[in-house]
């Protein structure tokens, strides 16, 4: 019977750990260093996801560890249109809706009660917090944090490893690495 290893020991990882029992796996296994798996022994058959919530941590232990993170969970309650794509290494939280036509890249995490509305693309790395709404043709570029309880208007970009904060309304597109906040969403000073 395949393992499934989760990388992390933090809350997310618990996160993680409920989403995988919903999915049905039980032989589950936490690792936070990379030797832990050489004593394990991972086989060809046994999966990997990172269970880290920091964007740049992810992409760290992505790149150095788990070229091919082979494991993406979704929850059982979300709903997701056949039409669009989901990436490895991503995770799928409680409630969420992903409409059609949707791209979501490699380890992304889309927390509880997202709603990520048509033709929406979310590049690597991404976090999508908690009730965060993306309306249609939204664009989030490689390691955006888009902040609890925010929305972006349709057809908007934000830049790569771009922070929007939580319960912002984002109006106008937002360069890469910019902090922006507020309704409407304005550069941090």
């Amino acid at each position: 019977m395949s393992n499934l290893f989760i990388f992390g020991k933090g809350g997310h990882a618990s996160v993680i750990n409920e989403l995988a029992l919903l999915n049905n796996y039980n032989n589950i296994k936490f690792i936070d260093d990379y030797s832990d798996l050489d004593e394990k022994k991972l086989s060809i058959e046994d999966s990997i996801i990172i269970a880290i919530g920091d964007n740049t941590i992810r992409k760290e232990k992505s790149i150095l560890y788990f070229q091919n993170i082979n494991k993406t969970l979704i929850h059982p309650s979300s709903n997701i249109s056949n039409s669009s794509t989901i990436g490895n290494g991503t995770v799928i939280c409680t409630n969420t809706v992903i409409n059609t036509d949707s791209k979501i890249c490699d380890n992304v995490i889309i927390n509880s009660s997202a709603v990520i509305e048509h033709h929406c693309y979310i590049g690597n790395y991404a976090h999508i917090a908690p009730n965060v709404t993306l309306c249609g043709n939204v664009k989030i570029e490689e390691g955006v944090l888009i902040g609890a309880g925010s929305v972006i208007l349709p057809g908007i970009k934000i830049g790569k490893w771009a922070i929007v904060g939580a319960g912002s309304v984002v109006v106008k597109d937002v360069d890469d690495y910019q902090t922006v906040y507020g309704n409407p969403a304005k550069n941090k000073k």
